[in-house]
């Protein structure tokens, strides 16, 4: 009989896991974070190198590329800085989740512009009200932030990008340097690009988006993120050498069931030809904590309701507000869903053990309970405030193998950014 709150431990593997150090972190409280992923149509890796001291800040950011799955390498080079100034004003600038589109021929990335708002907000206990082992790295403020996602193609493998081109949903100014703060852009268009692009069967490139806008939030404008979602949709033209992007519908979540609003999307297409779309959710005192699931039967240009992510047996699992990752495997076809499932219902970010990965349902669009079985775990020895959350996944080209990178935060539990970034390779059974 299957375990009704963990039942990775009576279920046969679906993979076999390896775990290995990548990378020690050099210093005191400078964590180590490495991520590899595919930018051509072949073997072409790209690998980033940082160092983390303060909540999701990456510094001495470094690149390299191997043209032989990972066989030998570039030397590293340095990154663009992660923060640019522009009239005086702060912003991140820095590029995201990106994908090599065989039609264009392109690396296509999205790209972030944020800057931080008002010191204060309106929904601001509910982050205040977290324990303070966990504030040390999941909120260093209470800030309200205004985001903004763009698109960059590159032709070289990403060395070099074009200029960034905005995703809009709304009416609104393009960024202005000298007026970088000017309302009429601040806010509008505002949202956080998500985990991952898609190939379409219908030939359009889908990406989600989060953070955006909620018309019907009185509140709004004061919002640490804002509580709407959606999907946009690109289709490559090869006269203008570029793509047109299609915003679908917004979403709404209620604050209630997320403070934080629907971040991380990680979106998948089913077998059918309808597009999954996996939410991570942030609550603290008024809901149990899950992830949410929409649905578009139109190429993502409209979204379902929402409803909680579960089992094929119609039960639900806990899971804390943590990045996910859904992904096809090549050879065996299967979708498989990568994230957090708690055996408690979490507190907002935590606890972020045990790491998973379970095969997808997709008429019942669940988890298939019987299985999900555990990448990781917090041992005996180790902090409650551990995580093993955070990674980055794809899938070896040649060898099939599942390749996950995540750094370890909260390992040592006197300094959580004393975290070494571990390797794992998963053999599908």
């Amino acid at each position: 009989m299957t375990h009704p709150i963990q039942p990775w431990l009576t279920n046969r593997p679906i993979v076999n896991v390896r775990k290995e150090l990548h990378r020690r972190h050099t210093r005191p409280g400078a964590a180590a974070v490495v991520g590899q992923l595919y930018v051509g149509p072949g073997l072409e890796r790209m690998e980033i190198q940082a160092v983390e001291a303060k909540v999701d800040i990456h510094t001495e950011m470094m690149r390299r590329w191997s043209p032989d799955n990972g066989r030998t390498w570039t030397p590293l080079e340095p990154m663009e800085p992660f923060v640019a100034r522009h009239s005086g004003v702060d912003f991140v600038e820095v590029g995201g989740t990106k994908f090599h589109d065989p039609v264009s021929g392109l690396l296509v990335e999205a790209w972030l512009r944020q800057v931080p708002g008002q010191e204060d907000r309106p929904d601001a206990q509910a982050i205040r009200d977290y324990p303070a082992g966990i504030m040390t790295r999941q909120f260093s403020t209470c800030r309200q932030f205004h985001t903004f996602t763009y698109i960059r193609l590159s032709s070289d493998l990403g060395r070099t990008w074009t200029a960034p081109r905005q995703l809009r949903y709304e009416p609104g100014p393009d960024f202005n340097p000298a007026h970088p703060l000017d309302p009429a852009f601040i806010e509008r268009n505002q949202a956080y690009f998500g985990n991952n692009f898609i190939r379409h069967s219908n030939g359009s490139l889908i990406l989600g988006l989060c953070a955006a806008n909620a018309p019907n939030d009185p509140l709004n404008s004061t919002r640490y993120c804002r509580l709407g979602a959606l999907l946009v949709a690109g289709r490559w033209d090869p006269a203008l050498r570029d793509y047109h992007w299609t915003p679908g519908q917004r979403i709404e979540v209620p604050y209630e069931l997320s403070f934080e609003g629907l971040q991380e999307p990680a979106v998948a297409e089913l077998r059918d030809g309808r597009v999954l779309v996996i939410w991570r959710a942030s609550v603290e005192g008024y809901a149990i904590g899950r992830k949410y699931v929409s649905l578009s039967s139109d190429g993502g240009m409209t979204l379902e309701p929402l409803r909680p992510l579960g089992y094929d047996d119609g039960s639900l699992f806990y899971s804390p507000a943590s990045i996910h990752h859904l992904a096809r495997h090549s050879v065996t076809g299967k979708l498989y869903w990568f994230g957090n499932i708690s055996r408690v219902p979490p507190r907002g970010n935590w606890p972020r053990y045990p790491l998973v990965v379970a095969e997808v349902d997709e008429e019942r669009v669940a988890l298939k309970r019987d299985t999900v079985i555990v990448i990781d775990d917090r041992a005996p020895d180790q902090s409650e405030y551990v995580e093993f959350s955070n990674f980055w996944l794809i899938e070896n080209r040649e060898t099939h193998d599942w390749e996950i990178t995540l750094t370890a935060y909260g390992e040592d539990p006197e300094q959580v950014n004393n975290a070494d970034c571990y390797r794992y390779v998963l053999t599908p059974r």
